[in-house]
């Protein structure tokens, strides 16, 4: 019996041997997938913070985009505002120099051959001068404001 047994105690020291080769083994292993499991842990948070400078950089890109396109948006509408104003200049203009042509026209029907402003034998009708003036020149300022595009011309004409 004490050779069974002798032959009993090695058999269970050649598995417990085998079998700690196999823990030993499968320790190895596990460390090796442990350092696997840390590279990649440390290659995914690199590709995260490089993804993250990236939506920075988007983000920033997309705050000068809204800034540029609110100031084009700004100029857009001060070139609109500057043109309404030059034709409401120039429509001042039309009416101011169809004024003159009315109030000369006026003068010459007056007095045609003295060139007298105001002959004796004809007294000059100031209210009625005035009005014809004011006429032309309202209707050479309209004129004017639609052949530029102005919709509405008499609402502006006491701002030019």
């Amino acid at each position: 019996m004490m050779g069974t047994m002798i032959g009993a105690r090695a058999a269970i020291r050649e598995v417990a041997s085998s079998a700690q080769t196999i823990i030993d083994q499968m320790g190895d292993e596990i460390s090796r997938k442990d350092g696997v499991i840390a590279r990649q842990k440390s290659e995914i948070s690199a590709k995260d913070d490089l993804i993250a400078r990236q939506k920075a950089a988007i983000s920033n890109r997309d705050g000068v985009i809204a800034r540029k396109s609110a100031e084009v948006a700004s100029k857009d509408a001060e070139i609109s505002h500057l043109r309404t104003a030059l034709i409401l200049a120039q429509a001042s203009s039309a009416g101011l120099k169809a004024s003159i042509f009315r109030l000369q026209d006026e003068l010459v029907e007056k007095s045609p051959t003295t060139g007298v402003m105001e002959p004796k034998d004809r007294p000059l009708d100031y209210t009625t001068i005035v009005a014809k003036v004011a006429e032309a020149c309202g209707k050479a300022f309209d004129e004017h404001a639609r052949a530029h595009g102005l919709m509405n011309p008499e609402a502006y004409r006491g701002r030019a």
